[in-house]
């Protein structure tokens, strides 16, 4: 699924939002450098998820023949 860079940058920002309101979670970095590392961890499961959908889809392309 595709999202939008704004989309990403949303939910960075609800995720922080989370883990600033959860006593449990104890963490020494600037609330910035979270979110980017946030927004990077979004993005590599996106383009995870883009290879095995494109790796998928050459499978049954294959499949069809």
């Amino acid at each position: 699924m595709k999202l939008s860079r704004e989309k990403v940058l949303q939910l960075s920002h609800l995720i922080l939002h989370y883990i600033e309101d959860d006593d449990g979670v104890e963490y020494f970095d600037p609330p910035q450098e979270l979110r980017q590392q946030i927004v990077k961890l979004i993005d590599g499961e996106m383009r995870a998820d883009e290879m095995i959908d494109a790796l998928v889809r050459r499978k049954i392309e294959s499949q069809k023949r």
